[in-house]
């Protein structure tokens, strides 16, 4: 199944052709809805948001930009995420941590953002609500090991701390 028709199962909007395959739930019945029309104004802008700090791990990911042609390939496609919010902010995030994957570049900065994206879109989707704001991940340890852990469902108590210090 495609990702469009996949986002009109999985997320809850008003029935309308302008709003087929949106990536978020939007409240009401009408996508006249001034409520509806808010909400929808408000999520793409946090997507458009959260591409921008895409844009950040791009600048710290020093294996990316080893080769100036995965970065303007890394930068068109954050470019089509914040101009097709609506439809193509899980889409693009998946099939370009693919091809990072694909190319052994996946377990940096950028593989972290993207995958901190991915996981917000799955909680959602499950939960509910509003797309939210996504902080810059940052690195647990000094080599390119991935440092975005799994939050679905409220598991964050899932990992204990590790102990700081002997016991």
């Amino acid at each position: 199944m495609g990702g469009h028709e996949q986002a009109d199962r999985v997320y809850q909007h008003p029935d309308d052709p302008d709003l087929r395959g949106v990536n978020m739930h939007l409240p009401g019945q009408s996508a006249d809805d001034p409520e509806c029309v808010a909400s929808y104004q408000r999520q793409f802008a946090t997507i458009q948001e959260n591409w921008d700090v895409v844009t950040t791990a791009l600048d710290q990911d020093w294996a990316v930009n080893q080769d100036p042609a995965w970065r303007d390939h890394v930068n068109s496609r954050i470019q089509y995420a914040q101009a097709t919010a609506h439809v193509h902010n899980e889409s693009t995030a998946i099939d370009l941590t693919d091809s990072l994957r694909g190319a052994g570049l996946a377990d940096g900065p950028l593989g972290n953002q993207l995958r901190a994206i991915t996981s917000e879109a799955r909680r959602r989707q499950m939960l509910g609500g509003e797309v939210e704001r996504i902080p810059l991940v940052t690195a647990t340890s000094s080599t390119r090991m991935a440092a975005y852990t799994h939050t679905l469902g409220g598991a964050q108590g899932w990992q204990q701390p590790k102990p700081k210090g002997r016991k």
